[in-house]
Order: structure tokens, then sequence, then C-alpha cells
């Protein structure tokens, strides 16, 4: 058996392409289109998105990149919440100041049922810093305020017509060299 050994690989223009830092070294992904729906005032996962990672190092960064597709009705003072774990654990949107939640993504509607024929999106990144390199899971939950009701990839109406949409929602896991 033949070993390469080498300092770096660079492109013709001279720049590093395998394993410098910076490097996108695996990604994964989770895709959910499963339309689900949510009454529940605490804390809960939602459905299948979450995605677990095994980081080849414990120096590798990892880029979460959450892209939620959400409706909900639009009853008052009714608040929609999302909030990002690892391995269980709060790890975005900390530093909450007397009663407020932590969280990573918040609709609050108004007395309207236009709210009810809308779709929220909500694509938000973070370079998280596990320290491991075990199989890492990062999930999102969701919970929602005063009584209302939050649905996941598709409006609140859900009229089955072409004027309507449903669609996907994903969680990707990046790691990132150090």
């Amino acid at each position: 058996m033949s070993t390469i050994k080498t300092n770096a690989i660079q492109t013709v223009a001279g720049k590093p392409i395998l394993n410098s830092t910076g490097s996108i070294l695996q990604i994964v992904q989770t895709v959910d289109n499963v339309v689900s729906t949510t009454t529940s005032g605490t804390w809960n996962d939602t459905g299948s998105l979450s995605v677990t990672i095994t980081p080849g190092s414990t120096s590798s960064k990892i880029l979460i990149v959450p892209d939620i597709l959400c409706g909900g009705d639009g009853g008052l003072g009714v608040n929609y919440m999302f909030r990002l774990l690892r391995d269980g654990a709060v790890i975005y949107g900390k530093g909450a100041a007397g009663s407020q939640e932590s969280g990573i993504f918040e609709i609050e509607s108004s007395v309207s049922t236009a709210y009810d024929y809308q779709l929220f999106t909500c694509m938000r990144m973070y370079l998280d810093s596990p320290a491991k390199s075990t199989a890492t899971t990062y999930k999102i939950q969701w919970r929602v305020t005063n009584g209302g009701t939050i649905t996941f990839n598709r409006n609140f109406v859900d009229t089955n017509d072409t004027t309507q949409l449903r669609g996907s929602s994903s969680i990707t896991a990046m790691e990132v060299s150090a």
C-alpha cells in the first residue's frame, strides 16, 4: 500500500482546498415535509426536524441552518416560537431577561384572519462549537401561546386548492474545520 503525504493541496490559483480552516468537511440534512400542528404552550419537538452529525475532530465547528415553514391562527396575542437544541440543551437564543423565552424565531399575530392564510419562513444560521467527536444531535422545538394553533409546512386554513401552498422544512448541519 502506498502513502502520500503533503502539507497542503491547493487550487491552480494557490488556494487551499483540503481540510484547511473553514473547509466544509461533511454535510448532513433532514427534510421534513409532514404537516403537523400543535396547540401546546410548552416546548415540544417539531416532528422529525432534527439532524445528527458526528464531527471528525473535537476542534471542528458545526454550522446549523434550520429552515422552517409554518403558519398559524390569527388570534389575539398568539405567539409562535421556535428554539434550537444540541443534545437536548438550548444552545442558541439564550440570554433571556426576566421571564422571556430563549429562542431563534417568533411570530406574534394580531386579531386578523389574514394570518390564517399566511406562511412564515425562518432561516437562521448558528456556528456551534460542540468540542466533541461523537454523534451530536441538533433539533428544533416549538410552542404557541395564548391558546393558539401553529401548523408546520402549511398555513392554518389549508383549503385544498391551487391558491394554497404546502411545503417542507429542513435542518442542515455542516462540519467546518477549525
